[in-house]
């Protein structure tokens, strides 16, 4: 079915029922199970990576609106490759979901044994998910690497515990598993742009303040 959506635009709503598209048995693999969610196909405007799809949309239209003996059938392949389309963008979702709930679960990991200097099999195991690929998800949603970002947690923790005032700088280093005291205090430098005792100091003239 083709129906215009207003009558100044060019834009026109296609619907068809995709479980007339197939054989049962493919309408049982292909269709069946992307039924749960309400969804539409809605293109504003050609977007470079959308650009086929649109096209494809438009064909079908021309074939429905046309009386040729086998418009209908043209039609009917048209609407086939955009059902396809659209359940290949449904998989490409639900692969990033699982790729974001496989991150989420790294991240807890790293929160929770920040002070035990968590390795990247480790990260990578807590997301069920080989050590190439954690790599891959931490550079594709946080534009960093697993180890940098432990480092930046590592800091962010070393931070408020010198905020707190109660363990000496060397317990502090020793607690967040640093070879050395000097290993400590050079990389939180090089993070924070000051060192852990000056840190502390400003931290302390500030709540004077």
């Amino acid at each position: 079915m083709v129906e215009k959506i207003e009558e100044a635009s060019p834009m026109r709503l296609l619907e068809f029922d995709p479980t007339a598209l197939f054989h049962p048995e493919l309408a049982k693999r292909y269709v069946t199970p992307y039924l749960n969610t309400e969804k539409s196909i809605h293109m504003i405007k050609p977007e470079r990576g959308h650009q086929s799809i649109i096209q494809t949309i438009e064909r079908a239209v021309q074939h429905l609106s046309a009386d040729g003996p086998l418009a209908l059938m043209d039609a009917t392949l048209q609407c086939t490759v955009i059902w396809r389309y659209w359940i290949q963008q449904e998989t490409e979702t639900m692969k990033n979901e699982n790729k974001r709930e496989s991150l989420r679960h790294m991240l807890a990991y790293v929160d929770a044994h920040i002070e035990d200097r968590p390795t990247l099999a480790q990260i990578a195991h807590a997301g069920s998910v080989s050590r190439s690929e954690c790599s891959r998800l931490f550079l594709f949603f946080g534009d960093t690497s697993p180890i940098a970002y432990v480092q930046m947690k590592r800091m962010e923790r070393a931070a408020t515990l010198l905020e707190d005032l109660t363990e000496g700088i060397a317990d502090i280093a020793n607690r967040l598993s640093y070879s050395s005291v000097s290993h400590f205090v050079q990389t939180f430098k090089a993070h924070h742009a000051i060192t852990p005792l000056a840190y502390r100091k400003q931290y302390q003239k500030k709540r004077a303040e």
